[in-house]
């Protein structure tokens, strides 16, 4: 037999014993909640895929195919006709994606899709990542200047999860998806999937060269609990010029993301198809999401439920028997549908009800998984989630919680993007915060003292909605709510699972509920207004023409009926949640409304179906701040009966709506009775910016909608609409409906300007509508960005004032250097386009080249609607302008080595001033690398000179003039103007503050 050599022989036992490793070794998969922000984003996605590709493969649905049956109080669904389904699966193998980027600093992307450029040689030439394991991370410097979505980068994280980030690393065990994408840190990643390189011969390989880097994960499988998982061979190359490219030999991932992202949750997320392509400019997450693992369909299942159900849930809890988890390695998962209307609690607005079949009311479906994975007793462990102690109904209690938490978070002062708060997928409360054992993650942690070592411990998880929380769901005044901490510095994870008995040191961050409305807003609806009866339907999905075991039904029946219970006590009682199956009674002011004092408004019941028989509604109002009838009766053959609602006097009263049948549900909402239409507000919520063409009515209604500061609609209220000279709007007045929105048909003019003004007598406003044409300015719009002086100076920052400018879009630049183009627009100066940092449809600012000559410059704006008529702007050498508050009068200036305005911190005669400004003229060289003014401005307060000891640029900021100088000894205090001069001109005067 030939002889075996000892390196290769060496290499054969590693091979061997790496096998039996894989085979009998395995580590336990991370159970977590699958939860993220644009988890709504993603189902509507893949959603989509699905019932194309059933459409393509002509999959109709069965016609005489059983939905299910009702058992009791659950509602049972069988899983066929595309319920359950693969919805996206991995197509790209042998295919490879180009993202070119555009803009300063690669400000923005497009990508093209064709064969793969894999590249062999780079892949073997590449450095293997020695002891790479799984959920691990190493930095690795880029060996070039690298741009990416407007900043600079020389540093990489390569993950061992298929992506590369910037920043930080990721070495967290979560759910891989297009949150996690767009939340985490800037990230590319051709294949986000749950890797491990430690059971890869070959692993992950990196080529650093000085025109390129290139990243190769080389047969790394794909991680399972046991067994062997699918090996995935491809690459990520990285260039110069900020373009990146993806290639992909082998890949076949059950669930995986492909994409890239600025992260930190920057700009609108977009999920494409990389297959088919697109033409469209990314400024922000541009991915696609795979999934080639049975999945439950959520809105294809709710639409399905909504056959033969009421629209009377809150919730849609599933658990299923045919073993299909929530997500890869997830317990259990929320979708948020519904969330219009709602602030403060740092979520977006979301509203995809009707696409699962809910015309009003669901707001979140909470896909549960499998129901082997609970145990029959709903307050025993969940041994997936032991560690964290959570049980069948903390778990559903969790799920609940995400459609409020945990989303809100003060801010990190080092980094405004930062959310310190905020844990796994930045939908949970940090391991590191005390959340008082909150429901959705964080800990109960003890502060020892100062002189403890180690200070810190977690005592307490997943007990209850804490006070916080109950804050954040509109249950509690923040004034209830008292201050708590995290801590930083402690070497623990913010993303893993809560546990007790968890000891470490750190430094203790105070957080009151103040500082967290300062970051997130006001909450709204608050205390006073916001729903506390929620309802709740589950659903056990069964396989197709399936009925489930008794033992199946008994369990989710007792986890069902103990849940109701288990939620008051959790919030409080403060809150209820209803769990039985109920035909529907609709108040159409659910879930609030107003009504002015002394007036009136038409309120109604609605049924679902037809009243068989006629249906007697009692009508109750609590407090006597409103007044309603003691009954309305719905007649046999009708859906809906109206009846008066009064507003007696100020306040908040609660209505409920009883039919005295427990077939119904007893429906109730709250009233605020306002005391004047003082406390009204308008806001245009339809139909803003639409493209208009002259003549001919917008293609959708103007919608104007009526509330007050808890957002709370108010119908039966006129609302007047005015256009644009030459435009048209039917009808001149409309009456708002239960959803205090008011509806306008708008025909434009052709005019630069279209607007239509909204108001209602007495209240606040008016609410202006545009409707976008060709972007325009005048000569006399463009200026200094301080002083608003006409004009342009070089090197100087400039604004200018128009219509149409961003065609409906708003930006602003996240990092020097500022991008030359920005949300689609460039603003071109004698025909080069010139650095933006900010553009809407009214406003530019923009840096004037220092390098411009002549008498003037002519000045094109561009955008997606169109060009500006070219305009001759004269230039100066020089014009001072000082920055200041346009609303206060007070001038941009802080006290010295304070960061605090003089409105802040008085100045003292003697101290010194920091003074901002622009148009200050020509920069020169000065001491310590800094950039001075070769003339020197003089700086006058309250018509005292003060002494000048610095003036040039702001470090780091072109365009930007900052100016040091001491007040005089002399002057009195008081508020004085201050002014800047220079060569004989004045700049514009604002208000600084003076003390003793």
């Amino acid at each position: 037999m030939e002889t075996v050599p000892l390196m290769q022989s060496r290499q054969y036992l590693s091979a061997i014993l790496f096998l039996v490793a894989w085979q009998g070794i395995a580590k336990q998969p991370p159970q977590i909640c699958g939860t993220g922000r644009e988890g709504w984003k993603e189902e509507l996605f893949l959603h989509q895929r699905a019932a194309a590709t059933r459409k393509a493969l002509g999959l109709e649905r069965r016609a005489s195919a059983p939905i299910g049956k009702d058992v009791g109080n659950i509602a049972v669904i069988y899983g066929g006709d595309g319920v359950v389904s693969r919805r996206n699966v991995f197509n790209l193998t042998g295919r490879g994606i180009t993202f070119t980027a555009s803009g300063t600093n690669a400000a923005s992307y497009r990508f093209t899709t064709g064969a793969s450029n894999y590249d062999a040689a780079a892949a073997e030439s590449g450095v293997p990542i020695s002891g790479l394991q799984d959920d691990d991370t190493r930095r690795f410097a880029v060996g070039f200047r690298f741009p990416f979505f407007g900043k600079i980068y020389t540093e990489m994280w390569v993950n061992s999860d298929g992506n590369v980030s910037f920043e930080e690393g990721d070495s967290a065990s979560v759910a891989k998806s297009i949150g996690l994408m767009s939340g985490g840190p800037p990230r590319i990643a051709p294949l986000l999937v749950d890797l491990d390189p430690s059971f890869s011969l070959k692993g992950v390989r990196v080529l650093a060269e000085p025109a390129r880097v290139v990243v190769t994960w080389l047969e790394v499988p794909e991680f399972r609990a046991s067994g062997n998982g699918p090996p995935q061979t491809f690459q990520a190359k990285l260039f110069p010029d900020g373009r990146i490219e993806f290639a992909y030999v082998t890949a076949n991932p059950g669930e995986a993301v492909t994409g890239i992202s600025p992260g930190r949750s920057t700009g609108s997320t977009e999920i494409v198809s990389f297959q088919q392509g697109s033409g469209s400019e990314f400024t922000a997450t541009v991915a696609e999401r795979f999934s080639a693992t049975e999945a439950i369909d959520p809105l294809l299942l709710a639409q399905r439920f909504y056959e033969t159900h009421d629209d009377a849930y809150d919730y849609l809890a599933v658990y299923n028997t045919m073993g299909i988890p929530a997500r890869s390695f997830a317990v259990a998962t929320e979708v948020t549908v519904r969330s219009r209307f709602r602030e403060g609690f740092g979520d977006i607005a979301v509203e995809t009800g009707a696409q699962y079949g809910s015309a009003r009311r669901l707001q979140a479906f909470l896909n549960m998984g499998t129901l082997t994975q609970y145990p029959r007793d709903p307050l025993a462990a969940v041994p997936a989630r032991s560690a964290a102690g959570d049980t069948p109904l903390s778990i559903l209690a969790h799920e609940v919680g995400h459609l409020f938490l945990a989303l809100a978070s003060v801010r990190d002062e080092a980094n405004p993007e930062a959310r310190p708060m905020l844990g796994s997928a930045q939908a949970h409360w940090s391991f590191n915060f005390n959340s008082e054992a909150s429901f959705v993650e964080g800990n109960r942690i003890e502060d020892g003292g100062e002189n403890a070592s180690p200070r810190f411990s977690t005592v307490a998880t997943a007990e209850q909605y804490s006070a916080l929380d109950q804050y954040l769901m509109g249950l509690r005044a923040p004034e209830e709510v008292p201050p708590t901490f995290l801590v930083r510095g402690s070497g623990q994870l913010s993303e893993q699972q809560p546990r007790k008995g968890v000891s470490f040191n750190g430094a203790r961050r105070n957080i009151t509920i103040q500082e967290l409305i300062e970051a997130e807003g006001r909450r709204s609806p608050d205390h006073t207004v916001a729903q506390r009866r929620f309802r709740l339907a589950v659903i056990l999905l069964t396989p197709p023409d399936t009925e489930p075991a008794e033992a199946d039904l008994a369990q989710v029946e007792r986890l069902r009926s103990e849940f109701e219970g288990y939620y008051a006590r959790g919030t409080g009682n403060r809150a209820s949640m209803e769990t039985a199956l109920r035909k529907n009674v609709q108040l159409s002011v659910w879930p609030a409304a107003g009504v002015l004092a002394g007036g009136a408004v038409q309120g109604s019941v609605t049924l679902d179906r037809p009243a068989v028989t006629p249906l007697t509604v009692l009508l109750r109002s609590e407090s006597g701040a409103a007044n309603v009838p003691a009954s309305v009766t719905i007649a046999a053959g009708s859906r809906q009966a109206s009846f008066p609602i009064q507003g007696v006097r100020p306040g908040v009263d609660r209505i409920t709506a009883d039919t005295g049948d427990a077939q119904y549900v007893t429906d109730e909402a709250r009233i605020h009775v306002a005391a004047s239409a003082g406390e009204l507000r308008l806001a245009v919520v339809e139909g803003d910016r639409q493209i208009a063409t002259a003549g001919i009515a917008l293609s959708s209604a103007v919608g104007i909608r009526v509330s007050d500061i808890n957002l709370i609609p108010y119908p039966g209220v006129p609302v007047r609409a005015v256009v644009s000279a030459g435009g048209s709007v039917e009808p001149a007045t409309a009456v708002t409906g239960a959803d205090g929105i008011a509806r306008f048909r708008w025909t434009p003019a052709a005019a630069a300007v279209n607007q239509l003004r909204a108001t209602v007598e007495g209240a606040n406003g008016p609410a202006v509508a545009s409707a976008l044409s060709r972007p325009s300015f005048t000569v006399p719009g463009v200026g200094n960005a301080a002083s608003f002086a006409r004009g342009l100076t070089p090197g100087a920052l400039g604004v200018l004032f128009g219509a149409n400018l961003a065609a409906g879009r708003t930006a602003s630049a996240a990092s020097q250097p500022w991008p030359r183009s920005l949300g689609g627009v460039q603003l071109l100066i004698n025909g080069a386009p010139v650095p933006l940092y900010y553009v809407s449809d009214e406003q530019i600012n923009f840096l004037i080249p220092i390098d411009l000559a002549g008498a003037d410059g002519e000045i094109v704006v561009t955008n997606s609607l169109g060009r500006t008529d070219p305009a001759r702007i004269p230039v100066a050498p020089l014009s001072p302008g000082l920055f200041f508050n346009s609303s206060t009068g007070e001038a941009a200036v802080r006290v010295a080595g304070t960061g605090l305005l003089t409105s802040q911190q008085p100045i003292r005669p003697g101290e010194f001033l920091e003074i901002y400004a622009t148009g200050l003229g020509p920069l020169v060289p000065g001491a310590g690398g800094l950039l001075e003014t070769a003339l020197r401005p003089s700086v006058l307060v309250g018509g005292e000179a003060a002494e000048v000891t610095f003036s040039g640029q702001t470090p780091g900021i072109p365009g930007l003039y900052q100016i040091n100088a001491r007040v005089s000894e002399r002057i009195p205090a008081g508020v004085w103007k201050l002014a800047i001069e220079l060569e004989g001109l004045r700049s514009n005067e604002a208000n600084v503050t003076v003390g003793r």
